[in-house]
């Protein structure tokens, strides 16, 4: 979200037309116990301050701007409920931007702050100033030769057929709300910024079983578990992955090969003379 504070640029958050008190009673009994009661914005949303007074908005905890649990049938659902599930997500932020500044569950300073807030007027403006499509950071991926897992960021991080170098720690919002007994469990966030060292990304994660097809090469849904993917679903390594798919490519259709069966030490000898680095020691000290 592109969010603003100047008067002269902000559009009002609107309220929903399906708001409905009652499904916020988890952040009312939140804001109860909450500590301290002088409770900022910044300390529920992370706001990324940027030029002309705007900012770019992400979530921040469990009481933030995910929508958790509203988005499990997104990957396999139908053109017609993908954008249901999109207005969903519509309605839910704007229903928490309402609920804040107007809930006296909220304290007191906190509905005030938000208040100041609106959507960027000169933003999106063919879609009501919110951004024009829903951000899908994991869907559906391929199980293919050899499955990314979390032991190959963290502990076996050298690759044979290494083609190219990760090194984002693992990196999970929320996945699932559950009602427990009398208290309600978040599961799936994991924020482990230790592991910042480069990892090797083997070409092996980009090829399908040779059972299955010979002609596929995937650089974004790689074959991987969640975790593993925590990892590798940056833009540097989606654009790493990218070339080394396309020069594979070439490589299968000059040998006449299949895509699991190319010359892999030529492949590699190749995006060096690119200027790729396929191993910590490529990089330039």
């Amino acid at each position: 979200m592109c969010l603003t504070q100047n008067p002269n640029n902000r559009v009002p958050i609107p309220k929903p037309a399906n708001y409905d008190p009652a499904y916020w009673e988890l952040f009312r009994r939140y804001f109860a116990v909450a500590t301290p009661q002088n409770l900022t914005f910044n300390e529920l949303v992370f706001v990324w301050h940027l030029q002309n007074g705007k900012t770019d908005i992400n979530n921040n905890g469990p009481i933030s701007t995910d929508y958790i649990n509203g988005a499990w049938e997104y990957p396999e659902a139908n053109w017609t409920r993908r954008q249901e599930i999109i207005r969903e997500h519509i309605e839910y932020t704007q229903a928490y931007f309402y609920f804040l500044r107007t809930d006296p569950a909220v304290p007191e300073s906190l509905r005030a702050e938000v208040a100041t807030w609106g959507l960027a007027k000169d933003e999106f403006v063919k879609t009501n100033n919110w951004p024009h499509q829903l951000y899908v950071r994991e869907a559906r991926r391929m199980i293919g030769a050899y499955v990314f897992i979390q032991k190959d960021r963290t502990e076996e991080i050298e690759k044979q057929d290494t083609v190219g170098l990760g090194s984002y720690n693992f990196d999970s919002h929320h996945t699932q709300r559950i009602p427990v007994g009398s208290i309600t469990l978040d599961e799936g966030d994991l924020q482990a910024f230790y592991a910042m060292n480069p990892f090797q990304l083997p070409y092996s994660m980009l090829v399908p079983k040779p059972t299955e097809c010979t002609n596929l090469i995937v650089p974004v849904c790689v074959s991987s578990s969640h975790v593993g993917y925590c990892s590798i679903r940056l833009e540097p390594q989606y654009m790493i992955l990218g070339q080394s798919a396309g020069v594979a490519a070439s490589f299968a259709i000059d040998a006449g090969k299949n895509v699991q069966d190319i010359d892999i030490p030529l492949l590699q000898r190749r995006l060096r003379k690119l200027g790729q680095y396929l191993t910590p020691g490529d990089i330039p000290s």
